[in-house]
C-alpha cells in the first residue's frame, strides 16, 4: 500500500488514526449473481475490489463542499505535495446538514494483486470482469446515468432502537433523492453524497446526530450490475464506523499543518 499523510481525521492525535473507523467484511450481504436478470438469484460476494485506507472527519462553517479531494489539503493533495504517486482512489464524501456541516470522507484504493494499481492500470487488468465493466460504465457515463448505479447496504451493528426504526437495512440506490454530483479526475473518481438535499433523509439524519455516539455501522458500497456481463456484482468498498461524536470533526483547513 502507498504511504499515506495525515490518514485518519483532522484534529485528532494521530495515535488514534482508525479509532472511529475500521475494514468492513463482506460475508454479511448478498449480491446479484451470474443469472440474477433471469432467476432474482444472490449469492455471497467475493473479496472487495478496493479497500479503505483512510477516512476523514470535516467541519464546513460555509456549506457543503464538493469535490474535497481537489482542496490543497485533502488527503490526495497533501500526498502529491510530498512527491507520493498515489494509485486510484475512489473518494466519497457524506454530506452532512448544519451548520456547521459534517462531512464523513472516505478513501478506498485498490487491494489484492492490484493494489497500487493507477485507474488505467486497474481498467485494463479487471477489462474482461464484470466488475472491470461496470466500473468504467459508471466512470464514463452521463450524470443522469450514475444516479441510477450506486448502492449502499447499511447494517446496524450496534444502535439504539431509535435508530435502528429509520435506517433501511437493505440495499439503497443512493442518487435517486439525494443530489449525488459525481467527479471523475485523473487519478481519482470522487461521489459527493448530500444527505440535507432532501427533506426525508435531513430529518432522519438530524434524528440519528444525537444517537451517533452508541452507533456502530458498516456499510457496503456497490455499482450496480445491470446486464449480463456485468454480472454477478462485486463490492467497491465495506467499512465499518463506530461511535462518531460532534469533537471529532475537524476543519479541512488544519489537516495541512499536520
Amino acid at each position: 500500500m502507498a504511504p499515506l499523510i495525515g490518514d485518519g481525521c483532522a484534529q485528532t492525535d494521530t495515535s488514534k488514526v482508525g479509532s472511529f473507523w475500521a475494514q468492513g467484511s463482506a460475508d454479511w450481504f448478498q449480491v446479484r449473481g451470474a443469472t440474477y436478470l433471469q432467476d432474482r438469484l444472490k449469492v455471497s460476494p467475493e473479496s472487495p475490489a478496493m479497500e479503505v485506507v483512510a477516512t476523514e472527519l470535516l467541519q464546513f462553517e460555509d456549506g457543503c463542499r464538493d469535490d474535497v479531494g481537489s482542496h490543497p489539503a485533502s488527503l490526495l493533495q497533501r500526498e502529491r505535495a510530498a512527491g507520493i504517486s498515489a494509485p486510484f482512489t475512489v473518494v466519497f464524501q457524506f454530506q452532512n446538514p448544519g451548520p456547521p456541516h459534517k462531512a464523513i470522507v472516505m478513501y478506498a484504493r485498490p487491494s489484492g494483486p492490484l493494489a497500487g494499481a493507477t485507474l488505467t492500470e486497474l481498467l485494463q487488468a479487471e477489462a474482461a470482469t464484470p466488475f472491470g465493466r461496470t466500473l468504467r460504465r459508471f466512470i464514463e457515463a452521463p450524470q443522469s446515468e450514475r444516479l441510477l448505479r450506486l448502492k449502499c447496504i447499511p447494517k446496524l451493528v450496534n444502535a439504539p432502537w431509535a435508530v435502528k426504526s429509520v435506517i433501511p437495512q437493505r440495499p439503497v440506490i443512493l442518487g435517486t433523492r439525494c443530489r449525488m454530483p459525481v467527479t471523475v479526475r485523473d487519478n481519482y473518481l470522487e461521489i459527493d453524497y448530500e444527505v440535507g438535499s432532501h427533506r426525508l433523509a435531513d430529518k432522519i439524519y438530524r434524528g440519528i446526530e444525537r444517537q451517533s455516539k452508541h452507533v456502530v455501522v458498516d456499510l457496503a458500497f456497490i455499482l450496480e450490475g445491470q446486464t449480463e456481463d456485468e454480472l454477478p456484482e462485486r463490492p467497491l468498498f465495506v467499512i465499518r464506523l463506530s461511535h462518531l461524536e460532534p469533537h471529532m470533526f475537524g476543519a479541512l483547513l488544519t489537516a495541512a499543518t499536520r
